[in-house]
Formats: structure tokens, C-alpha cells, sequence
């Protein structure tokens, strides 16, 4: 029945994808969309918008590596995110207008786990590094909020052409978006929490 079929469709939307959903959870979505994508009881219009759903939660998967893009530092200088060197990078996509982004960034600066985490860096060695990335075009706008930005062990930066953005490299629902990447830039925890960064280094260390 073509009524039931996309209301059920509807509630793996609702619980798999949309990023406030406590269940998202991309790898339970995907095998949803395939099967969504092959069917004929699909409304007419829909099937574009799956589409284009898939196309984006197939990008920088679990255990793949991670899309490389340009990012640009306050003095104007450009670099690719995959020669940037430490055992462990978090990606984290904001914006200096979002309340919840101020949130995310006050608790990371305040995270024990991730201090414990930090103060393994050295002169020549980081463990752990954090790069905040504004993905939008508003460059001023960013370099007023730069000042409030934590500086240690942080690198913030702005995609200076929207590539990210632009290009539809990482799948980005809602700002803010947090990756966590190992030393070779492949992705362990994709559009993840603060709470699930913690738990995984609580669990490794």
C-alpha cells in the first residue's frame, strides 16, 4: 500500500535522519534508502529529495577517509586539513551566530576529558587538536567572533570559497557538526556529540 509504505518511510526519516533525533543514526538509514530508491510505491517529487539524502549520508562514512578541502586561518593562509599533523582531530563545523555553537564550544573548552586528552601534546607531537571551521561567507562577521574563540590547541579557520558548503563535501544537517578523525584523517564518529567524543577517548585511554 503506497499510503503505508511512505508513512512508514516518513518515521525512519524522522528517527534515522533528522539531526534533533535521539536514534539518528546514518548506518541504520542507508539500507532504509536503498530500499526506498528501488521501490514504485515512492510518492511523485519524493524520490529526488531521497536521493539526495543518500548521496550525502554515503560521504566520509565510519571508517572511511575523511573528504581533504582548504581551510583559511585569520592571517589569510591556506591549508588542506589532511596534512594537518596530530593523532587525533576534531572537526568542528560552527558559526559565530549560533547559540548552540557557543554552547558546544564553551563545553569543549571545559571538557576534563578533553584537557586530559590535551595535555598530552607536545613541542613536536599532538594528540589531539581541534579544527573549527565557519563554512559560510560572512568572513567579518567570523573575524569579530574570532576573539572569543579558544586559541590553545584550537586552529580556527573559515572555508574562504564555501567549498564545503558549496560542493556538499560533508554532510552538514545543522550547525554545529562535530567529526572525530585519527592520525590518517579517516573518520571515526561522524555528525557526533561532545558526550560520544568523551566517551570514545574514555574508552581508548
Amino acid at each position: 500500500n503506497a499510503d503505508m509504505y511512505n508513512y512508514i518511510v516518513s518515521l525512519f526519516e524522522k528517527y534515522f535522519y533528522h539531526p534533533n533525533s535521539p536514534f539518528r543514526d546514518d548506518e541504520l538509514y542507508i539500507p532504509v534508502l536503498s530500499n526506498v530508491m528501488s521501490s514504485d510505491l515512492l510518492r511523485d517529487g519524493d524520490k529526488e529529495i531521497y536521493s539526495f539524502q543518500q548521496s550525502m549520508i554515503l560521504k566520509n562514512r565510519v571508517n572511511t577517509v575523511s573528504t581533504d578541502f582548504v581551510y583559511t586561518l585569520a592571517n589569510g593562509e591556506s591549508k588542506n586539513m589532511h596534512e594537518l599533523k596530530s593523532d587525533y582531530l576534531i572537526l568542528f563545523f560552527s558559526n559565530p551566530n549560533c547559540s548552540s555553537c557557543a554552547t558546544v564550544t564553551q563545553e569543549m573548552n571545559n571538557s576534563s576529558t578533553l584537557k586530559n586528552i590535551f595535555s598530552l601534546n607536545s613541542s613536536n607531537k599532538n594528540m589531539l587538536t581541534v579544527l573549527s571551521v565557519y563554512p559560510d561567507n560572512n568572513i567579518e562577521e567570523w573575524r569579530r567572533a574570532l576573539p572569543n574563540m579558544p586559541k590553545k590547541n584550537w586552529i580556527n579557520s573559515y572555508d574562504n570559497d564555501s567549498q564545503v558548503t558549496n560542493k556538499r563535501l560533508y554532510d552538514i544537517k545543522a550547525i554545529p557538526t562535530l567529526y572525530l578523525l585519527d592520525r590518517d584523517k579517516k573518520v571515526i564518529l561522524k555528525d557526533t556529540s561532545l558526550e560520544e567524543i568523551e566517551n570514545y577517548f574514555m574508552k581508548v585511554r
